[in-house]
């Protein structure tokens, strides 16, 4: 299996998951995140200890696993059946941001 991009750099590459939790009042804006989202702000991604649990992502355990491996190696395949999320995991993964 492919190693992690860097991991020397695993305490500074820090993105911001908070995209993958539900937002059901049109995606507030950035001014609206509550206590809930600011631990989804700046996740260590390399470190796998200090990620989110799925339930608080709002994942399964598998589409996390997906979610992990999009944002921490160069090439990642998510592949599976009909109605698993693979094109609801893709665009979440596109629209994480790294954290300045």
């Amino acid at each position: 299996m492919d190693e992690p991009i860097d991991g020397k750099a695993s305490n500074r590459l820090r993105y911001t998951l908070s995209v993958l939790g539900p937002r059901t009042d049109e995606q507030a804006g950035e001014e609206d995140v509550d206590a809930g989202d600011m631990r989804l702000a700046a996740v260590p991604v390399l470190q796998r200890a200090r990620w989110p649990s799925a339930d608080t992502l709002h994942l399964d355990e598998s589409q996390l696993r997906a979610v992990q491996t999009a944002l921490t190696r160069r090439l990642a395949i998510i592949q599976g059946p009909p109605g698993t999320g693979k094109t609801h995991i893709g665009l979440k993964v596109v629209q994480v941001r790294p954290v300045a």
